[in-house]
């Protein structure tokens, strides 16, 4: 590709994520639908996303300690560390699954893109 090609597409990239950063779920997901209902239900149904905010979203974590008595209890503290990894390591995994399939994604688009321009040319 040429050099001219490849900065116009980075551009393209980089306007069309602008702020993706800043918006919260309902703002990304409305964004996403617009660009493909079709993909954007697929990508979902695949996610197993029902529309309710994440657990740990819903709660403080600091609730989960049982008391006051809990906070000076070694064994309490133990376990609540333990479960905390544990939590940890299912959030990790689903965001591992998710950049994965937001990574196909991105690529299905960039091959349809480049497949695009050069039924154009």
């Amino acid at each position: 590709m040429h050099k001219a090609t490849l900065e116009k597409e980075f551009k393209t990239i980089k306007d069309k994520y602008e702020g993706a950063g800043t918006q919260d779920l309902a703002e990304i997901s409305e964004r996403l639908y617009k660009l493909d209902p079709s993909e954007f239900r697929k990508t979902m149904q695949a996610l197993n996303y029902t529309g309710d905010e994440p657990n740990w979203v819903k709660g403080d974590m600091k609730d989960d300690v049982k008391g006051a008595q809990a906070e000076n209890n070694p064994e309490s503290l133990k376990n609540e560390i333990h479960r905390l990894k544990l939590e940890k390591r299912d959030i990790a995994a689903e965001f591992d699954k998710m950049k994965h399939m937001l990574q196909l994604q991105h690529d299905l688009e960039s091959d349809n893109l480049r497949l695009y321009k050069e039924e154009g040319k």
